[in-house]
């Protein structure tokens, strides 16, 4: 089971309130940077040894890019909306059960 409260603190704490958590990997570079809103690289987020990365590597870098605080809150907002949409749901089907 994941504890989405955890990985909702883990996002915010990892998010800097200038780049709002969005990270950028760029194509032979062999480190994912938090993105300024200008587009240009900012802070070094997490980097591999090898210039330029393997193929695997650049896919970790892809990834961890792509699963950003940004993305990882949006990801849990959504699920939220849609288990508050499954208890509503299932407790109106439980009172219309009631009703016959």
């Amino acid at each position: 089971m994941i504890d989405t409260e955890e990985l909702r603190r883990l996002a915010q704490a990892a998010t800097h309130p200038t780049t709002k958590g969005r990270w950028i990997h760029l194509f032979g570079d062999r480190t994912v940077y938090d993105r300024l809103e200008d587009g240009c690289r900012g802070v070094p987020i997490v980097a591999t040894d090898y210039r330029p990365p393997n193929p695997q590597e650049a896919a970790y870098l892809d990834f961890i890019a792509a699963a950003n605080p940004a993305a990882i809150s949006e990801l849990l907002d959504r699920l939220e909306a849609a288990e508050r949409e499954r208890d509503e749901c299932n407790a109106r089907r439980l009172e219309a059960a009631d009703h016959f």
